[in-house]
């Protein structure tokens, strides 16, 4: 079974599943109030009638969801490589890795920087730093982060020197989206 609340944030909408719900169960009410007897003659008709704007509008939200989660996808994956260079900074001033991840999670915005803010309140409620980080890569559903925070969680964990993993990290990655553009532009 899936889980309505976590495909709500995914795709960036930040709204209470319940509330959606409601909204939409107000939405079927109103339209049932306004075409009460209009179909009387023949209820089937009726029946039909909802069923098909029932799957459209189904139809609709799931395109809607697709959409809205690539775009926050794209925007995860630009702002990952600035996101990577401004750890390994903090992590050379003599910041922790928690306490760095910590400050850039106050000060950026954008979807990656959300759900690092949504990691640490995972962290402050007690789950374990490297599962809530995991939980965080899963979410975020990206291959690429997937790998490079292995990697750090890794480096992290054997006490190498954090900040030029975290660098060369960086540079990885951002050689891998220009490989990806430029198949983007060759098909």
């Amino acid at each position: 079974m899936f889980d309505f609340q976590e495909i709500l944030l995914e795709s960036g909408i930040f709204r209470e599943s319940s509330e959606l719900l409601t909204i939409l169960i107000l939405f079927y009410i109103h339209i049932n109030n306004i075409f009460p007897n209009s179909f009387d003659f023949i209820r089937i008709r009726y029946i039909n009638i909802f069923f098909i704007f029932n799957s459209y509008s189904s139809i609709c939200y799931y395109i809607y969801y697709k959409f809205r989660s690539e775009k926050r996808a794209d925007k995860i994956e630009k702002s990952s490589l600035d996101f990577l260079r401004q750890l390994a900074s903090m992590l050379r001033i003599g910041l922790s890795f928690e306490n760095a991840l910590e400050n850039l999670s106050n000060y950026g915005s954008g979807p990656l920087y959300d759900e690092i803010r949504r990691t640490f309140v995972e962290i402050k409620m007690g789950r374990d730093f490297d599962e809530s980080i995991m939980s965080m890569v899963n979410r975020l559903k990206s291959k690429d982060l997937e790998r490079i925070f292995k990697i750090i969680l890794d480096a992290r964990k054997s006490g190498g020197s954090l900040a030029d993993i975290i660098e060369n990290v960086s540079d990885d990655l951002r050689a891998i989206i220009i490989l990806k553009k430029k198949e983007d532009l060759v098909l």
